[in-house]
This record gives structure tokens, C-alpha cells and sequence, in this order.
């Protein structure tokens, strides 16, 4: 598996340069939204999702309300539930609060599909922890297209169905 260090180093052979930052570790959004990093780029949630068919790796932007349900009717399956931690650290190498499409290079047997949010596309920057919650990266959304393609994870880019409140 890949650490954070060999992470960064095949980042940085993936098109437009690579900005990072180390900070205090942060668990959610809320902490994350409080720093002052001066990185360029939208902040993303990262969440680790199942079907009876298999794991499915989301990216929305950080401050979206999901509709689970409305969501499986996007995918094409039936039914939506969280996967537990133990995914996470087992085939990705990493833990809640750190989880990111950077993480899928540590998962070579494509167990886990790629969904973007659609509403994401039109973003020049993503902001991303590349294994350690304690670390940031801004870089490109070409940026990171070439790297998904590079691990062979292409996104699966899906309009998110936001719930209504």
C-alpha cells in the first residue's frame, strides 16, 4: 500500500502542479471549513458507500445534503447504506476523516467505483487529503482525472441528488 509520501510523489506526475499543506489533523467538515490553509479549491466530502453489489467511493461538495435514496435511483441499484470503517483501512489504507479518490491508488483490483458529483465538473481546484487528515492538497480537476485514469479508477461522473430540506 501506498503512504502519504509515495502518494504525493505520483500526484506530482499527473499533470499541473500540486499544492500542499500540513496542519492540525481534522475529522470533519466543520474543522476543516475553520482552517486557514490559503489553498485554492473547492473542499469535497469523501464518502465510502455499499450496494448488495459491491463499494462505492462518493465526492460531492463538502456542504451538499445527500438523498441516499434518490441516489441509488442514480446508480441504478436498489438500495444505499454507509460501509463501516474497517473498508476504509483494510482496502484503502486509511481512516474516516482522511478518505479521498487519492486513497484508490490503494485499491489495484478496482474493488471500489469512482463517483463524482457532475456538479463538480465545472470546478477548476479540489481540495483533497492524500491518506492523513493532517494534510491537503489543491490540484486541478484535470489534475485529477489524469490520476483516476492513471490507478485505473475513472470516475463515473453522476448528477448527486441533493436532499430537500
Amino acid at each position: 500500500m501506498l503512504n502519504t509520501a509515495d502518494l504525493l510523489d505520483l500526484l506530482n506526475t499527473c499533470g499541473d502542479p500540486v499544492e500542499v499543506r500540513a496542519h492540525d489533523a481534522v475529522v470533519s467538515v466543520e474543522a476543516f471549513l475553520a482552517l486557514d490553509l490559503g489553498l485554492e479549491g473547492v473542499i469535497c466530502k469523501n464518502l465510502l458507500i455499499r450496494d448488495k453489489r459491491g463499494l462505492y467511493l462518493l465526492v460531492v461538495r463538502a456542504t451538499k445534503s445527500l438523498d441516499l435514496k434518490a441516489l441509488a435511483g442514480a446508480l441504478g441499484t436498489s438500495r444505499l447504506s454507509f460501509a463501516d470503517a474497517a473498508h476504509l483501512e483494510h482496502q484503502l489504507g486509511t481512516w474516516s476523516g482522511a478518505l479521498s479518490p487519492l486513497a484508490l491508488a490503494n485499491d489495484p483490483d478496482n474493488q471500489i467505483e469512482l463517483v463524482i458529483d457532475a456538479a463538480l465538473r465545472a470546478e477548476r481546484r479540489v481540495l483533497f487529503h492524500p491518506l492523513d487528515n493532517a494534510v491537503t492538497v489543491s490540484l486541478t480537476m484535470q489534475t485529477l482525472e489524469h490520476f483516476c485514469e492513471r490507478i485505473g479508477h475513472a470516475a463515473r461522473w453522476v448528477e448527486v441528488p441533493e436532499r430537500q430540506r
